[in-house]
């Protein structure tokens, strides 16, 4: 039994194998069967054609030699066959070339071969047989036997002696319309429809369009010549004069020149029906037009208002500035990008809206592209749905869409913002590089009175794209490696520079990369060297706090609220409140060094507890200091000569005349404070929090203080961008990431993976709530570092000296706090992580990481300098290291 249960086992399986055979042949066949098939049938039609057409020397078209007898165009075959079916059918024969090329079109889509096609095959056959027949008789009654041949005369012959000529003709043309509705499978109306439409098409192309394209190309005639007179009488007469003749003679243009932005609609007209009337028939095709937006070309300046732009020079600016004649870059050191119009043809761009529309279609959402707008990069095709669709059905589409148009990647923008639209951006074949240098020369940053002006990019209508860091305040960029941040950061530099002189503007560079930043060391608008180490970078914020908060008493004592109004009343343009001249004793308290500061804290101290110990003295002691009072005060009523002291310190040698001195010769305007951090990543895992607590300050208050961060990551993480560096970092530009994690984390939504890369962005300014697309200014590294070597070459810059020391204490401090070995660098939080790990009885490294909020690779190397010191004891497996130092040795 289990053998023979094997044996069925083992049938069953060789007969599915079997079965599935067939099936692979069958798919073979219909691979190249069909097409064999069609170009056998197509090679007989044109045989059958050329064997009818040249059996008669005046059909055949082929000259012959004199002497000689006719000669057969395909041979003896050829003839044979030719004569054959002339002689059955006439001249009829020739619907066996139409009949072949329709079974050879069949053919090629694959209607005949397949079992399913048998019937279906026999009907066309035998349809065919009948249309030839019943046409053969039809043409017999009117050509005799040489339109119908033999068959058509056979038949033709006892028709006619039975039901007359008339008869016959009506018994053949109706036999001849159902035997073709039978083989092609449609009604007789329809075969009617269809000759009609074939009969007008005919007569439009040879009345209609063909005398159009005759008068077109006269006219084009008549335009060159009109073109020629008109350069031959330019001096004669007007322009006023030729353009009036000009749009006398040539009208139509004119007319459809001025009509050529307008949309169409519908002429009202009357109708006696009044439910016709009700029924808007020339509305959907209205609807179905797409209307190819293209973009003027962008305004530019004058060439002298652009010089008058770039004239700055300062004949003698403040020392501490910076030293020399500042002089600003010429703009012919940066390259000029290709004038030339990379987007597509109207005709692409109909075709490809047709196919957004189709494949939307296949999901059930219906509607139509209403307008396009073909932008340097990318092109907008502005989709109107249908009423009852929802716009968030269309945006789970995009993938779909982007496989239909066989694009890189498409964006859909639901909706639009101020219209009922839906925006698919699709990018062009041909991109456009977008130069830093056509941006600089745009109205819009020319023209601007902001010292803080930067060149973006372009929009994707290819307008120019400028931003005001004064008003974001603060700028987060992020975007993975090679999808343009740093050229980004580059432009952002140069169109400072360009726009902005030292006494205007401080920079201070942040580069933990090293590289990025390293080209603009020594211009002249630098507070301090290019900073690389992150403890360095750690001190110069903490300057920049100390600076904001030193601006913000500045500011209160001034009675004003930004840095600008501070530099208008100083400069004289605005009136101090009252408390301005309470400023001069401010700053020359804050104008002390530390060690003044110091001094000054310590005689304060002391005169303290003196006044302390005064209840403590005894009574001679106070005696004494009530008779040195006295003695003082004998001296100052009789001579006066300490309160003359005094005063001639007080005033340093002014006279009483000239105790009113203007406020201009006692402050001098500030200049505003860009800082630029590269890689934001690199300095939270070295430095820690301090870092994170030192920006959220800056981004907080620094806004008034003239003090601006552009901060830059690569790594758009929630660990990297907190929420409390987020929140207060409303301008946010993102260039390709490579999630959607990390597109929700710098702009708060997907998107930003949907981009295309090298410098397409996705910017967000301040107080708009939406995204705008911008294709980012390029600028080369070779135009980088001729901007640097003329901006070093006029003048040097001067750098803060107390920036200076704060790094140079950092680097020193980083130094001393190094092991007794000195192979291993201090690390700055040893301290707290020593008091941590005591306070709490345990040591890991976990725990470490978490109390200091550091990485995983500083907190191991802390708790192996605490090994090896003695505090804690060596590793045991998955538990705790045992503490050996206690509160008390500590």
């Amino acid at each position: 039994m289990a053998r023979s249960a094997k044996k069925r086992r083992a049938t069953s399986r060789t007969r599915t194998t079997k079965a599935k055979k067939p099936k692979t042949t069958s798919n073979d066949d219909y691979e190249w069967g069909p097409q064999t098939l069609s170009i056998i049938f197509a090679a007989l039609s044109v045989f059958v054609f050329l064997s009818i057409i040249s059996q008669r020397p005046e059909f055949s078209g082929i000259p012959q030699p004199s002497g000689r007898g006719f000669s057969h165009l395909l041979g003896p075959v050829g003839k044979f066959v030719g004569v054959m079916l002339s002689g059955i059918f006439g001249w009829c024969s020739l619907a066996l070339v139409g009949w072949l090329g329709y079974l050879s079109l069949l053919s090629w889509r694959g209607e005949l071969l397949g079992r399913d096609r048998v019937q279906s095959n026999w009907i066309l056959v035998l349809g065919g047989i009948g249309v030839l027949i019943s046409l053969c008789t039809l043409a017999s009654i009117f050509l005799g036997k040489l339109g119908g041949g033999s068959v058509g005369y056979l038949i033709a012959t006892p028709l006619e002696s039975l039901v007359n000529t008339a008869g016959a003709c009506l018994i053949s043309a109706a036999g001849f319309l159902l035997f073709l509705s039978f083989v092609s499978g449609r009604s007789v109306g329809e075969i009617f429809a269809g000759v009609w439409d074939f009969v007008s098409d005919l007569f439009v192309l040879v009345f209609v369009t063909v005398p159009l394209l005759i008068f077109r190309y006269v006219t084009m005639g008549l335009q060159k010549v009109w073109d020629f007179v008109m350069l031959v009488m330019e001096g004669i007469f007007s322009e006023e004069l030729m353009q009036r003749a000009h749009e006398t003679i040539f009208f139509w243009q004119y007319e459809y020149e001025d009509d050529e932005d307008d949309i169409p609609l519908p002429k009202p007209q009357v109708r006696k029906n009044t439910i016709k009337e009700e029924e808007p028939e020339p509305e959907p095709e209205i609807e179905r037009e797409i209307y190819v937006r293209r973009r003027h070309e962008t305004e530019r300046v004058s060439k002298r208002e652009l010089e008058s732009a770039q004239k700055k020079e300062i004949e003698t600016g403040p020392i501490e500035y910076f030293k020399g004649k500042y002089r600003a870059p010429a703009i012919n050191l940066l390259a000029r990008g290709e004038h030339k119009d990379h987007s597509e043809n109207d005709t692409v761009l109909v075709e490809k809206s047709r196919q957004i529309e189709a494949k939307l279609k296949d999901f059930n959402i219906n509607g139509c592209i209403t307008e396009v707008h073909p932008g340097p990069v990318i092109t907008l095709f502005e989709f109107e749905p249908a009423p009852g669709v929802k716009v968030g059905r269309i945006t789970s589409l995009a993938d779909d869409i982007a496989m239909s148009l066989r694009a890189v990647s498409v964006r859909i923008i639901a909706p639009i913002p101020g219209k009922g639209t839906v925006g698919i951006e699709v990018p062009n074949e041909d991109r456009e590089t977008v130069k830093l240098r056509d941006v600089l020369e745009s109205p819009e940053y020319v023209r601007s009175e902001s010292t803080l002006m930067v060149g973006v990019g372009k929009d994707t209508y290819g307008d120019p794209v400028v931003a005001d860091i004064s008003k974001m305040p603060h700028l987060l960029i992020a975007g993975a490696t090679g999808t343009g941040k740093s050229v980004c950061i580059n432009g952002v530099l140069l169109s400072l520079l360009y726009r902005a002189t030292p006494a205007e503007l401080g920079l201070i560079l942040i580069d933990p990369k090293i590289l990025e930043l390293s080209v603009y060391d020594g211009i002249p608008h630098l507070r301090v060297p290019v900073v690389t180490i992150p403890r360095q970078a750690k001190a110069v914020l903490e300057w920049a706090v100390d600076e904001m908060n030193k601006r913000y008493r500045m500011m209160q004592q001034l009675g004003v609220r930004s840095i600008d109004a501070y530099n208008r009343v100083v400069n004289g343009e605005e009136d101090p409140d009252d408390q301005a001249y309470l400023l001069s004793e401010q700053l020359e308290i804050e104008s002390y060094s530390e060690e003044e500061e110091e001094e000054y804290d310590d005689e304060y101290e002391d005169e303290y507890e003196d006044d302390e110990y005064e209840d403590e003295d005894s009574e001679s002691e106070e005696d004494e200091e009530y008779e040195d009072d006295e003695e003082y005060e004998d001296e100052d009523s009789d001579e006066d000569q300490e309160d003359d002291l005094e005063y001639e310190d007080e005033e340093e040698g002014h006279d009483d005349d000239e105790r009113e001195v203007t406020l201009s010769e006692q402050l001098v305007a500030l200049p505003k404070i860009v800082i630029v951090i590269d890689e934001l990543a690199d300095l939270m895992l070295t430095v820690g929090r301090d870092i994170e607590d030192l920006i959220t300050r800056l981004a907080q208050k620094a806004r008034a203080a003239g003090i601006h961060l552009i901060v830059a990551t690569q790594r758009p993480s929630v660990d990297v961008i907190t929420g409390l560096i987020k929140a207060n970092f409303p301008a946010r530009l993102s260039f390709q990431v490579s999630s959607r994690v990390d597109s929700r984390t710098i702009i708060d939504q997907m998107g930003a993976e949907k981009l295309l890369g090298k410098g397409d962005m996705l910017f967000m300014p301040p107080g708009v709530g939406g995204l705008k697309r911008v294709h980012g200014a390029f600028v080369s590294d070779g135009e980088v570092k001729r901007v640097v070597a003329a901006l070093k070459k006029d003048c040097k810059p001067i750098y803060d000296a107390h920036i200076m020391e704060l790094c140079k204490k950092a680097m020193s401090d980083e130094k001393s706090g190094s092991d007794l070995e000195g192979d291993d660098e201090y690390d700055s939080l040893y301290d707290d992580a020593v008091r941590v790990v005591i306070e709490k009885g345990k040591a890991s490294t976990s725990m470490v990481q978490r109390a200091l909020r550091i990485g995983y690779n500083r907190a191991a190397r802390i708790i192996d300098t605490m090994e090896r010191e003695g505090i804690v004891g060596p590793p045991d497996g998955s538990k705790p290291r045992e503490v050996l130092l206690s509160g008390q040795q500590e």
